[in-house]
């Protein structure tokens, strides 16, 4: 049970395995920022109310 020996790389012992699901969850992840960040610096629509207009005279003349 004690004679088993711990290989430790040259590196520092730490190994990153790539697997496919480590790949597409990257990729995924990466997808993601890309599509939040070209959302945050587009421009955006802005709503408003019409106050004066032939529109406004047309709402007031079927909500009564």
């Amino acid at each position: 049970m004690g004679s088993e020996k711990q290989t430790v790389s040259k590196n520092g012992g730490r190994h990153l395995k790539l697997n496919i699901g480590l790949i597409v969850f990257i990729g995924i992840f990466i997808y993601l920022i890309a599509i939040g960040l070209s959302y945050l610096m587009r421009n955006h629509i802005s709503f408003y109310e019409v106050q004066q207009g032939w529109i406004v005279d047309l709402y007031r003349l079927y909500s009564s």
